[in-house]
């Protein structure tokens, strides 16, 4: 394990020894606020390089918020969304490691694409209105975050990839899913059942590894639900599709999600 990564595992023992009491988590979070401190004040320039990227997006998404021409979250709505996801990345800037515990000074344009993809959440959540015919640039976001996420693999490949990088990769690929089976549902584009499998499909993952963690303090030795990825191209497909063939888009988001759970239960039962 890396130098981070004992540290999670030590204070995850102290919280587990705490069962989970108040005091226990006050104490883990005090922990990890200083923990996070530390990482800043150790890389002033990845500090400040995040904070420029903090900044940039939310004059990019305020001033989409104002454009007429589409569908969008309110102003206010989008400014939370976005302060929370600076937030998040600010506290976790100390995760930006190789997998061995290489140091990295710099967030990479892999990094970018996967703060956009979920920057588009609140934009997809403001599709599904019929008098804004928003069913095509639902399909448009969908397709961006699909592009964004095969290249953000690509890149993230190629300039070795980061334990911050992995993580923010999981919880955009989460966000969208959930994100756009909801409106889909809301719209009509679903059927509540498909909708419904598709969330589960998404929030699943996470939830397992986080209780993995918070039991154990480690993630688990084999990533089953990885192997869902490969058919992340398919939901993404019907989710675009659902609005135009709700029986074809629901059809293609069922096979790909029950696939996606038929995969992890293969991948753990066979190692």
């Amino acid at each position: 394990m890396t130098d981070g990564e004992q540290w999670a595992a030590a204070e995850l023992d102290a919280l587990r020894a705490g069962q989970f009491r108040p005091g226990a988590w006050r104490h883990f979070l005090r922990a990890s606020f200083r923990r996070a401190k530390e990482a800043r004040d150790s890389k002033p320039e990845l500090v400040s390089q995040s904070r420029i990227w903090s900044a940039a997006g939310l004059g990019i998404g305020m001033t989409v918020c104002a454009w007429p021409r589409i569908a969008s979250p309110r102003a206010s709505r989008f400014t939370l969304w976005w302060l929370t996801t600076a937030a998040m990345l600010d506290w976790h800037l100390g995760m930006l490691e190789g997998p061995g515990g290489e140091r990295r000074d710099q967030l990479g344009t892999a990094d970018a694409l996967t703060l956009t993809r979920i920057a588009l959440v609140p934009f997809l959540e403001g599709q599904g209105d019929p008098e804004h015919r928003s069913a095509p640039t639902f399909a448009t976001l969908l397709a961006l975050a699909g592009a964004s996420d095969a290249l953000d693999g690509i890149l993230a490949r190629h300039a070795g990839p980061t334990r911050l990088g992995r993580d923010l990769d999981t919880v955009a690929d989460a966000l969208t899913g959930a994100a756009a089976a909801r409106v889909a549902r809301r719209a009509g584009w679903l059927p509540t059942s498909v909708a419904r499998l598709v969330a589960a499909r998404n929030a699943i993952p996470v939830v397992v590894v986080s209780a993995s963690y918070l039991r154990t303090g480690r993630r688990p030795a084999t990533d089953a639900f990885g192997a869902t990825r490969r058919l992340a191209p398919v939901l993404l497909t019907g989710l675009a599709i659902a609005p135009f063939s709700r029986w074809t888009g629901a059809g293609l988001t069922s096979a790909a999600s029950i696939g996606s759970f038929a995969l992890a239960w293969h991948t753990r039962s066979t190692t």
